[in-house]
Protein backbone atom coordinates (compact mmCIF):
# COMPACT_ATOMS: atom_id res chain seq x y z
CA UNK A 1 0.00 0.00 0.00
CA UNK A 2 1.63 3.54 -1.04
CA UNK A 3 2.53 5.46 2.36
CA UNK A 4 -0.67 7.74 3.92
CA UNK A 5 1.43 10.85 3.08
CA UNK A 6 1.80 10.09 -0.16
CA UNK A 7 -1.59 9.51 -1.14
CA UNK A 8 -2.45 13.42 0.16
CA UNK A 9 0.25 14.93 -0.17
CA UNK A 10 1.27 14.65 -3.29
CA UNK A 11 -1.90 16.73 -4.17
CA UNK A 12 -1.05 19.37 -2.62
CA UNK A 13 0.27 22.97 -4.72
CA UNK A 14 1.16 26.30 -4.00
CA UNK A 15 -0.62 28.75 -4.95
CA UNK A 16 -0.06 28.00 -8.42
CA UNK A 17 2.34 25.54 -9.43
CA UNK A 18 5.48 27.36 -10.09
CA UNK A 19 7.41 24.18 -11.20
CA UNK A 20 5.39 23.83 -14.55
CA UNK A 21 7.33 24.72 -17.77
CA UNK A 22 6.08 28.62 -18.46
CA UNK A 23 3.41 28.89 -21.63
CA UNK A 24 5.03 31.49 -23.07
CA UNK A 25 8.30 32.10 -22.11
CA UNK A 26 10.08 35.51 -23.19
CA UNK A 27 13.88 34.56 -24.03
CA UNK A 28 16.63 36.81 -25.39
CA UNK A 29 16.98 37.25 -29.03
CA UNK A 30 19.96 35.04 -29.13
CA UNK A 31 17.12 32.31 -27.34
CA UNK A 32 19.14 31.74 -24.39
CA UNK A 33 17.93 32.47 -20.88
CA UNK A 34 19.39 35.09 -18.94
CA UNK A 35 23.12 35.23 -17.80
CA UNK A 36 25.13 37.31 -15.51
CA UNK A 37 24.73 40.61 -16.84
CA UNK A 38 24.22 42.80 -13.66
CA UNK A 39 20.73 43.36 -14.67
CA UNK A 40 17.90 42.79 -12.24
CA UNK A 41 16.91 39.88 -13.88
CA UNK A 42 20.08 38.45 -13.37
CA UNK A 43 19.50 39.10 -9.26
CA UNK A 44 16.51 37.31 -9.58
CA UNK A 45 18.15 34.01 -11.69
CA UNK A 46 20.84 34.29 -9.15
CA UNK A 47 18.88 34.94 -6.52
CA UNK A 48 21.60 32.75 -3.81
CA UNK A 49 24.46 34.76 -4.80
CA UNK A 50 22.72 37.88 -4.43
CA UNK A 51 20.38 37.56 -2.39
CA UNK A 52 20.14 41.06 -0.39
CA UNK A 53 19.73 42.05 -4.14
CA UNK A 54 17.26 39.16 -4.57
CA UNK A 55 15.29 40.15 -1.29
CA UNK A 56 14.88 43.94 -2.40
CA UNK A 57 13.45 43.30 -5.73
CA UNK A 58 11.08 40.51 -4.35
CA UNK A 59 9.69 42.33 -1.45
CA UNK A 60 8.07 45.14 -3.81
CA UNK A 61 6.20 42.20 -5.92
CA UNK A 62 3.11 40.16 -5.11
CA UNK A 63 3.07 36.38 -4.84
CA UNK A 64 1.13 36.46 -8.04
CA UNK A 65 3.60 38.56 -9.46
CA UNK A 66 6.46 36.66 -8.66
CA UNK A 67 4.63 33.44 -10.12
CA UNK A 68 4.12 35.54 -13.30
CA UNK A 69 8.22 35.97 -13.67
CA UNK A 70 8.08 32.03 -14.36
CA UNK A 71 6.86 33.45 -18.01
CA UNK A 72 9.72 36.14 -18.18
CA UNK A 73 12.82 33.83 -18.78
CA UNK A 74 13.39 30.63 -19.17
CA UNK A 75 15.92 30.73 -16.54
CA UNK A 76 13.23 31.73 -14.27
CA UNK A 77 11.59 29.29 -14.30
CA UNK A 78 14.80 26.48 -14.43
CA UNK A 79 16.04 28.51 -11.22
CA UNK A 80 12.39 28.36 -9.39
CA UNK A 81 12.34 32.05 -8.40
CA UNK A 82 9.28 31.53 -6.98
CA UNK A 83 10.31 28.72 -4.60
CA UNK A 84 13.35 30.71 -3.78
CA UNK A 85 11.12 33.54 -2.94
CA UNK A 86 8.92 31.73 -0.64
CA UNK A 87 11.63 30.98 1.58
CA UNK A 88 13.51 34.30 2.07
CA UNK A 89 10.29 36.18 1.77
CA UNK A 90 8.32 34.04 3.59
CA UNK A 91 10.56 32.96 6.85
CA UNK A 92 8.29 31.72 9.85
CA UNK A 93 10.77 31.48 13.06
CA UNK A 94 11.84 35.49 11.74
CA UNK A 95 8.35 36.42 12.01
CA UNK A 96 8.24 34.30 15.11
CA UNK A 97 10.81 35.54 16.52
CA UNK A 98 9.25 38.66 17.68
CA UNK A 99 7.25 36.65 19.92
CA UNK A 100 9.84 33.69 21.17
CA UNK A 101 13.37 32.98 21.69
CA UNK A 102 12.94 30.07 20.13
CA UNK A 103 10.67 30.33 17.40
CA UNK A 104 11.63 26.31 16.15
CA UNK A 105 10.82 25.57 19.90
CA UNK A 106 7.42 27.50 19.72
CA UNK A 107 6.96 25.24 16.75
CA UNK A 108 7.37 22.01 18.32
CA UNK A 109 5.06 22.85 21.13
CA UNK A 110 2.36 23.57 18.50
CA UNK A 111 3.16 20.08 17.05
CA UNK A 112 2.67 17.90 20.16
CA UNK A 113 -0.53 19.69 21.26
CA UNK A 114 -1.95 19.46 17.45
CA UNK A 115 -2.21 23.15 17.78
CA UNK A 116 -2.19 25.95 15.26
CA UNK A 117 -1.88 29.62 14.87
CA UNK A 118 -4.55 31.29 12.92
CA UNK A 119 -6.15 34.83 12.64
CA UNK A 120 -4.16 38.62 12.24
CA UNK A 121 -0.62 37.35 12.35
CA UNK A 122 -0.60 34.93 9.68
CA UNK A 123 -2.11 37.03 7.62
CA UNK A 124 0.51 39.78 8.46
CA UNK A 125 2.88 37.17 7.57
CA UNK A 126 1.55 36.35 4.59
CA UNK A 127 1.85 40.03 3.33
CA UNK A 128 5.17 40.12 4.42
CA UNK A 129 4.50 43.21 7.38
CA UNK A 130 5.64 43.64 10.93
CA UNK A 131 4.21 40.49 12.93
CA UNK A 132 2.55 43.12 15.19
CA UNK A 133 1.35 42.51 18.41
CA UNK A 134 -0.92 39.34 19.05
CA UNK A 135 -1.15 35.62 18.14
CA UNK A 136 -4.31 33.65 17.82
CA UNK A 137 -3.23 30.25 19.24
CA UNK A 138 -6.38 27.42 18.45
CA UNK A 139 -6.10 24.27 20.32
CA UNK A 140 -8.68 21.09 21.07
CA UNK A 141 -10.57 21.73 24.09
CA UNK A 142 -9.73 17.81 24.48
CA UNK A 143 -5.45 17.75 24.00
CA UNK A 144 -4.87 15.70 26.35
CA UNK A 145 -1.25 17.65 26.66
CA UNK A 146 -2.17 20.68 26.89
CA UNK A 147 0.82 21.48 29.66
CA UNK A 148 3.36 20.96 27.06
CA UNK A 149 2.25 24.12 25.30
CA UNK A 150 1.25 26.34 28.57
CA UNK A 151 4.90 25.20 30.13
CA UNK A 152 6.72 26.41 26.80
CA UNK A 153 4.56 29.81 27.13
CA UNK A 154 5.34 30.43 30.83
CA UNK A 155 9.78 29.54 30.01
CA UNK A 156 9.36 31.88 27.30
CA UNK A 157 8.35 34.91 30.02
CA UNK A 158 4.80 34.92 29.35
CA UNK A 159 2.29 35.13 32.32
CA UNK A 160 -1.62 34.17 32.05
CA UNK A 161 -3.80 37.82 32.20
CA UNK A 162 -7.50 36.40 32.71
CA UNK A 163 -9.35 34.57 29.74
CA UNK A 164 -13.32 33.62 29.84
CA UNK A 165 -15.56 30.69 28.78
CA UNK A 166 -18.05 30.83 25.78
CA UNK A 167 -21.42 31.82 26.97
CA UNK A 168 -23.53 30.27 24.36
CA UNK A 169 -25.39 27.15 24.47
CA UNK A 170 -22.82 24.24 23.36
CA UNK A 171 -24.71 23.26 20.13
CA UNK A 172 -23.35 26.99 18.64
CA UNK A 173 -20.29 26.65 19.95
CA UNK A 174 -17.05 26.17 17.47
CA UNK A 175 -14.89 27.14 20.90
CA UNK A 176 -15.48 27.00 24.55
CA UNK A 177 -13.11 29.01 26.17
CA UNK A 178 -10.09 31.43 26.06
CA UNK A 179 -6.24 31.91 27.88
CA UNK A 180 -4.45 34.85 27.57
CA UNK A 181 -1.08 35.70 27.87
CA UNK A 182 1.01 38.39 28.29
CA UNK A 183 5.37 39.10 28.32
CA UNK A 184 6.17 42.54 29.00
CA UNK A 185 8.67 43.90 27.18
CA UNK A 186 11.55 47.16 27.73
CA UNK A 187 9.12 50.31 28.53
CA UNK A 188 7.70 52.24 25.58
CA UNK A 189 7.27 48.93 23.33
CA UNK A 190 4.41 47.57 23.55
CA UNK A 191 3.81 44.07 25.03
CA UNK A 192 3.43 40.56 23.07
CA UNK A 193 0.07 38.85 23.71
CA UNK A 194 -1.36 35.37 22.92
CA UNK A 195 -4.55 34.34 23.06
CA UNK A 196 -5.05 30.36 23.59
CA UNK A 197 -8.42 29.51 22.19
CA UNK A 198 -10.24 26.34 23.06
CA UNK A 199 -11.99 24.96 20.00
CA UNK A 200 -14.70 21.78 19.52
CA UNK A 201 -12.75 19.44 17.76
CA UNK A 202 -10.06 20.18 15.68
CA UNK A 203 -8.91 23.56 15.29
CA UNK A 204 -9.43 23.65 11.41
CA UNK A 205 -12.70 22.78 12.12
CA UNK A 206 -14.00 26.01 13.54
CA UNK A 207 -11.41 27.80 11.27
CA UNK A 208 -13.25 27.19 7.89
CA UNK A 209 -16.44 27.58 9.84
CA UNK A 210 -15.54 31.26 10.19
CA UNK A 211 -14.47 31.33 13.78
CA UNK A 212 -12.12 34.49 12.42
CA UNK A 213 -15.19 35.74 10.63
CA UNK A 214 -14.15 36.80 7.44
CA UNK A 215 -11.82 34.70 5.03
CA UNK A 216 -8.73 36.90 5.05
CA UNK A 217 -8.54 34.98 8.46
CA UNK A 218 -8.96 31.98 7.73
CA UNK A 219 -5.61 31.06 7.20
CA UNK A 220 -3.33 28.44 9.52
CA UNK A 221 -0.10 27.82 10.50
CA UNK A 222 1.09 24.22 11.61
CA UNK A 223 4.21 23.14 13.04
CA UNK A 224 5.43 22.98 9.26
CA UNK A 225 3.15 24.66 7.27
CA UNK A 226 1.29 27.00 6.25
CA UNK A 227 -2.26 26.76 4.74
CA UNK A 228 -4.44 30.02 3.02
CA UNK A 229 -7.42 28.03 2.19
CA UNK A 230 -9.46 30.70 0.06
CA UNK A 231 -5.98 32.38 -1.85
CA UNK A 232 -7.75 33.23 -4.93
CA UNK A 233 -9.41 36.03 -2.95
CA UNK A 234 -6.97 36.79 -0.09
CA UNK A 235 -3.78 37.12 -2.11
CA UNK A 236 -4.57 37.13 -5.51
CA UNK A 237 -7.79 39.63 -5.48
CA UNK A 238 -7.34 40.94 -1.94
CA UNK A 239 -10.46 40.50 -1.17
CA UNK A 240 -12.05 39.61 2.11
CA UNK A 241 -15.43 37.47 2.39
CA UNK A 242 -17.69 36.91 5.22
CA UNK A 243 -17.37 33.79 6.58
CA UNK A 244 -18.86 33.76 10.17
CA UNK A 245 -22.67 35.00 11.54
CA UNK A 246 -21.89 38.78 12.93
CA UNK A 247 -23.01 38.71 16.61
CA UNK A 248 -22.55 42.17 18.41
CA UNK A 249 -22.09 40.85 21.54
CA UNK A 250 -18.54 39.63 20.50
CA UNK A 251 -15.82 41.84 21.33
CA UNK A 252 -13.61 39.43 18.72
CA UNK A 253 -16.06 40.33 15.60
CA UNK A 254 -15.18 44.45 14.99
CA UNK A 255 -11.33 43.30 15.87
CA UNK A 256 -11.42 40.55 13.27
CA UNK A 257 -13.58 42.77 10.66
CA UNK A 258 -11.05 45.91 11.29
CA UNK A 259 -7.63 43.72 10.39
CA UNK A 260 -8.72 42.05 7.25
CA UNK A 261 -9.93 46.15 6.30
CA UNK A 262 -7.15 47.65 7.50
CA UNK A 263 -4.65 45.04 5.11
CA UNK A 264 -6.19 46.76 2.47
CA UNK A 265 -8.37 44.06 1.42
CA UNK A 266 -12.15 44.95 0.66
CA UNK A 267 -14.76 43.57 2.80
CA UNK A 268 -17.45 41.67 0.64
CA UNK A 269 -20.45 39.94 1.83
CA UNK A 270 -20.35 36.80 -0.74
CA UNK A 271 -20.48 35.76 -4.26
CA UNK A 272 -23.18 35.46 -5.94
CA UNK A 273 -23.68 34.02 -9.26
CA UNK A 274 -23.90 35.54 -12.71
CA UNK A 275 -26.88 33.90 -13.89
CA UNK A 276 -28.73 35.38 -10.89
CA UNK A 277 -27.92 38.95 -11.98
CA UNK A 278 -28.49 39.46 -15.50
CA UNK A 279 -32.15 39.51 -15.99
CA UNK A 280 -33.33 36.43 -13.97
CA UNK A 281 -36.40 36.54 -11.96
CA UNK A 282 -35.63 33.66 -9.85
CA UNK A 283 -33.99 34.01 -6.23
CA UNK A 284 -29.77 34.72 -6.82
CA UNK A 285 -28.38 31.60 -7.00
CA UNK A 286 -24.97 31.40 -4.62
CA UNK A 287 -21.77 30.08 -5.65
CA UNK A 288 -21.01 26.41 -4.66
CA UNK A 289 -17.97 24.48 -4.53
CA UNK A 290 -16.46 21.26 -3.52
CA UNK A 291 -13.07 21.82 -1.56
CA UNK A 292 -10.44 19.80 -0.22
CA UNK A 293 -6.95 21.57 1.46
CA UNK A 294 -5.05 19.46 -1.04
CA UNK A 295 -7.34 20.32 -4.04
CA UNK A 296 -4.27 23.12 -5.42
CA UNK A 297 -6.10 25.56 -4.76
CA UNK A 298 -4.49 26.29 -1.21
CA UNK A 299 -1.97 27.90 -0.75
CA UNK A 300 0.53 26.43 0.91
CA UNK A 301 3.74 26.96 2.44
CA UNK A 302 6.59 25.08 3.60
CA UNK A 303 8.60 25.80 6.77
CA UNK A 304 12.30 24.20 7.35
CA UNK A 305 11.74 21.36 10.07
CA UNK A 306 15.75 22.13 11.07
CA UNK A 307 15.80 20.78 14.91
CA UNK A 308 12.25 20.65 14.83
CA UNK A 309 10.81 17.91 17.39
CA UNK A 310 8.42 15.91 14.90
CA UNK A 311 4.73 16.55 15.30
CA UNK A 312 2.68 14.54 17.18
CA UNK A 313 0.52 14.64 13.66
CA UNK A 314 1.54 14.10 10.24
CA UNK A 315 1.21 16.81 7.67
CA UNK A 316 -1.31 14.34 5.27
CA UNK A 317 -4.34 14.51 8.30
CA UNK A 318 -4.94 18.09 7.84
CA UNK A 319 -4.08 18.03 4.06
CA UNK A 320 -7.35 15.19 3.81
CA UNK A 321 -9.75 17.44 5.16
CA UNK A 322 -12.59 18.18 2.76
CA UNK A 323 -15.44 20.34 2.24
CA UNK A 324 -17.83 22.27 0.90
CA UNK A 325 -18.26 26.25 0.19
CA UNK A 326 -21.88 27.74 -0.37
CA UNK A 327 -23.23 31.16 0.38
CA UNK A 328 -26.12 31.72 2.95
CA UNK A 329 -28.68 34.07 1.58
CA UNK A 330 -30.91 34.25 4.47
CA UNK A 331 -33.02 37.24 4.53
CA UNK A 332 -32.23 38.09 8.24
CA UNK A 333 -29.96 40.86 8.38
CA UNK A 334 -26.27 39.60 9.01
CA UNK A 335 -27.49 36.14 8.09
CA UNK A 336 -25.90 36.59 4.39
CA UNK A 337 -22.54 35.01 4.26
CA UNK A 338 -20.24 31.72 3.12
CA UNK A 339 -21.17 28.66 4.26
CA UNK A 340 -18.62 25.71 5.53
CA UNK A 341 -19.67 22.45 5.95
CA UNK A 342 -17.43 19.63 7.49
CA UNK A 343 -17.23 18.13 10.63
CA UNK A 344 -14.73 15.77 12.89
CA UNK A 345 -14.05 12.45 11.91
CA UNK A 346 -14.05 11.19 15.54
CA UNK A 347 -13.87 7.01 15.60
CA UNK A 348 -12.29 4.77 18.36
CA UNK A 349 -9.87 3.35 15.34
CA UNK A 350 -8.13 6.11 14.62
CA UNK A 351 -5.49 7.44 15.73
CA UNK A 352 -5.48 11.09 14.24
CA UNK A 353 -7.59 13.43 14.96
CA UNK A 354 -9.50 14.11 10.90
CA UNK A 355 -11.84 16.21 9.86
CA UNK A 356 -13.95 16.60 6.62
CA UNK A 357 -17.34 16.44 4.93
CA UNK A 358 -17.40 13.47 2.60
CA UNK A 359 -14.18 11.96 4.47
CA UNK A 360 -16.87 11.68 7.66
CA UNK A 361 -20.08 10.37 5.48
CA UNK A 362 -22.31 7.54 7.15
CA UNK A 363 -20.82 5.23 4.26
CA UNK A 364 -17.42 6.26 5.31
CA UNK A 365 -18.05 5.86 9.17
CA UNK A 366 -19.85 2.27 8.50
CA UNK A 367 -16.48 1.49 6.45
CA UNK A 368 -14.05 1.87 9.43
CA UNK A 369 -17.00 -0.14 11.74
CA UNK A 370 -16.76 -3.08 9.44
CA UNK A 371 -12.92 -2.92 8.81
CA UNK A 372 -12.18 -2.86 12.89
CA UNK A 373 -14.78 -5.28 13.48
CA UNK A 374 -12.77 -7.72 10.87
CA UNK A 375 -9.45 -6.97 12.89
CA UNK A 376 -11.06 -7.46 16.16
CA UNK A 377 -12.58 -10.93 14.78
CA UNK A 378 -9.24 -11.93 14.26
CA UNK A 379 -8.23 -12.05 17.60
CA UNK A 380 -8.83 -14.81 20.42
CA UNK A 381 -12.51 -14.31 21.79
CA UNK A 382 -10.49 -13.34 25.52
CA UNK A 383 -8.42 -10.91 23.64
CA UNK A 384 -11.49 -8.80 22.59
CA UNK A 385 -11.01 -5.42 23.70
CA UNK A 386 -14.78 -5.19 23.01
CA UNK A 387 -17.66 -7.49 23.11
CA UNK A 388 -17.99 -7.78 18.93
CA UNK A 389 -21.77 -8.30 18.58
CA UNK A 390 -22.59 -5.06 20.99
CA UNK A 391 -19.92 -3.01 18.39
CA UNK A 392 -22.08 -4.44 15.69
CA UNK A 393 -24.93 -2.95 16.84
CA UNK A 394 -23.39 -0.04 18.54
CA UNK A 395 -19.58 0.63 17.13
CA UNK A 396 -20.60 3.59 14.60
CA UNK A 397 -20.64 5.41 17.75
CA UNK A 398 -17.92 4.83 19.45
CA UNK A 399 -15.28 7.94 19.79
CA UNK A 400 -11.63 7.74 20.38
CA UNK A 401 -10.78 6.26 23.89
CA UNK A 402 -13.77 4.19 24.00
CA UNK A 403 -10.89 1.41 23.76
CA UNK A 404 -7.64 0.61 22.60
CA UNK A 405 -8.15 -0.87 19.24
CA UNK A 406 -5.94 -3.83 17.81
CA UNK A 407 -4.80 -1.72 15.02
CA UNK A 408 -5.21 1.97 13.59
CA UNK A 409 -7.15 2.93 10.83
CA UNK A 410 -5.81 6.15 9.71
CA UNK A 411 -4.01 4.61 6.62
CA UNK A 412 -6.93 3.49 5.14
CA UNK A 413 -8.58 6.95 6.20
CA UNK A 414 -5.42 8.26 3.89
CA UNK A 415 -6.75 6.19 1.25
CA UNK A 416 -9.92 6.90 1.22
CA UNK A 417 -9.35 11.00 1.29
CA UNK A 418 -6.78 10.66 -1.75
CA UNK A 419 -9.49 8.64 -3.53
CA UNK A 420 -12.50 11.18 -2.45
CA UNK A 421 -10.63 13.96 -3.52
CA UNK A 422 -9.82 13.09 -7.08
CA UNK A 423 -14.06 11.80 -7.21
CA UNK A 424 -12.98 7.96 -7.77
CA UNK A 425 -14.97 5.15 -5.86
CA UNK A 426 -14.03 4.43 -2.40
CA UNK A 427 -12.19 0.62 -2.45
Amino acid sequence: MPSASSMVSSNVQSLEDPSRPADHAITHESGTSSGDDGTALSFLVHGSAYIPMFDVITQYLEPRDIIALRGVDRALAANDVFSAAQSSQWNIDTALSEFFKSPVGFRSALGQVQAVVTGEFVLRFLDRRAPGERIDIFMSEEEPNKETLTAFLQNEGYDQHGGHTHQAPARNRLWTGVDRYVRKRPTGVHPTKLYVKYTVGPPVVSILKGMQYTTALANVITATKAYVPFAEYTIKERRSYLHGMLHDSDEEMPAALSVASESGRDLRDHIVAASSIHGSTEKPTPARCYRTLADGKTWVIPFPTDGLVTPKEPDFVIEATDFSVRVDTNDAPGHDRFIVALDALDFVGLQYSWAGLQLRSVEVMRRLRYLLMLEIGKLPKEDWPVDLMDFMFRGLHSRSGDFVPPTWLDDMVAEWAGKIAEGKQVP
